[in-house]
């Protein structure tokens, strides 16, 4: 595996590791906090990230295949709210276990691509232009942000 590759993994790795540790801490009164009035749940926030990567790794996917657009009128906030109301009765370990499986996928898919796959350009549901390679990045990132909404509603 060549150096950017590593590293992303590095970093990947390290975002992941920050947000299994902070779960694992959480009690069951923990789950229930929210950071922000109205918001959800640190559980629904679990169960938000524990969707996320295999929708972008999807994404890189797509973008990688030469799809730059996503599909014309997806509703994003729909979306999440719809996946976070599924994984509502799991338990903290089976939200862990699907982004156990949802890694393994991103990394084989990840290895499975060219430079030329990596650099190419294309745009994530929202709207947003994107390269492949910042749209695994963005897995870490989108971790490390929702890790930091937990702490700030935990105070861990």
């Amino acid at each position: 595996m060549d150096a950017k590759r590593t590293e992303l993994l590095g970093y990947l790795n390290e975002a992941r590791q920050e947000l299994s540790s902070l779960s694992r801490s959480l009690s069951p009164k923990d789950l229930t906090l929210t950071p922000e009035v109205g918001g959800w749940t640190v559980k629904d926030i679990l169960s938000h990230v524990a969707n996320s990567e295999a929708g972008l790794v999807g994404t890189a996917a797509r973008i990688a295949a030469g799809e730059a657009h996503a599909k014309p009128g997806f509703d994003l906030h729909a979306f999440n709210q719809r996946e976070v109301e599924k994984r509502r009765e799991r338990s903290i370990e089976e939200l862990l276990a699907e982004l156990d499986a949802s890694r393994a996928t991103m990394v084989k898919t990840l290895e499975g691509m060219t430079d030329e796959h990596l650099e190419a350009k294309g745009f994530m549901r929202s709207g947003l232009p994107i390269d492949v390679m910042a749209v695994f990045r963005r897995i870490g990132d989108h971790e490390r942000t929702h890790s930091q909404e937990i702490r700030t509603a935990t105070g861990k």
